[in-house]
């Protein structure tokens, strides 16, 4: 079975700040009965348009700085897990303020 989607999707308040945004997450609960290999993360490019495009992949920590992004816009960050088997769904959204 693939593994259940990321939760607690958050904000590190520490690091977001301009045009950066730092993001950490959970496991969900259930592995699917094997090892979490790595994470994708998607985001909406600022735009708003709930349309979500890969931002990276291959992650091995619960945690990601997403940078270049423009001051003033929302973005809206979503996460994968894969296990052996495959990925999960998408984990529920977060919207964060770069600024």
């Amino acid at each position: 079975m693939v593994p259940d989607a990321p939760i607690n999707l958050g904000n590190l308040v520490a690091i977001t700040l301009d045009d950066r945004i730092g993001l950490s997450w959970d496991d969900g609960l259930s592995n699917g009965g094997t090892s979490i290999i790595d994470y994708q993360i998607y985001f909406d490019d600022g735009l708003g348009t709930e349309v979500f495009i890969e931002l990276a992949s291959a992650l091995t920590e619960r945690k990601y700085t997403a940078s270049g992004l423009y001051s003033g816009l929302l973005y809206t960050f979503r996460i994968k897990a894969r296990n052996s088997v495959g990925y999960s769904d998408l984990s529920a959204p977060i919207t964060i303020l770069a600024a």
